[in-house]
């Protein structure tokens, strides 16, 4: 079923307006962010295989070529993906930046979202 055909309450934008962000779904968050689905699949049904596959934890760490294994993730969306992911690091490495560091573990909370998905080899040319 397409969104378009879905009765209002149950469309992800109309269900973020009416209940808030945060009651929906991870399968209607990703949906809202990729837009659109395939014209078998509605986006919904899109993100949920997604998510299914990879898991929540582990769709940050996925790869252009593999998020795009995925029928109805093109180019486009797995772009849209990468950079939902890149974006919120950033956000999480200037919340930390904008602290006062004081001890090692600020130091830590520093550059660990900067650095958490780089393998060991890698961080140390970092160094």
């Amino acid at each position: 079923m397409k969104i378009k055909e879905m009765l209002e309450d149950s469309r992800p934008r109309e269900r973020l307006v009416k209940y808030g962000i945060e009651n929906l779904s991870d399968a209607e968050l990703l949906a809202i962010i990729l837009q659109k689905g395939t014209p078998q699949e509605n986006v919904i049904d899109v993100s949920n295989r997604l998510i299914t596959k990879h898991g929540l934890d582990k769709l940050s760490e996925c790869s252009l070529k593999e998020l795009q294994e995925i029928k109805g993730i093109g180019f486009a969306k797995a772009c849209q993906i990468l950079a939902l992911f890149e974006f919120n690091k950033r956000y999480n490495l200037a919340k930390q930046t904008s602290r006062h560091i004081k001890s090692a573990e600020d130091v830590f909370n520093h550059f660990y979202e900067k650095l958490k998905d780089k393998n060991r080899r890698n961080s140390l040319f970092l160094c």
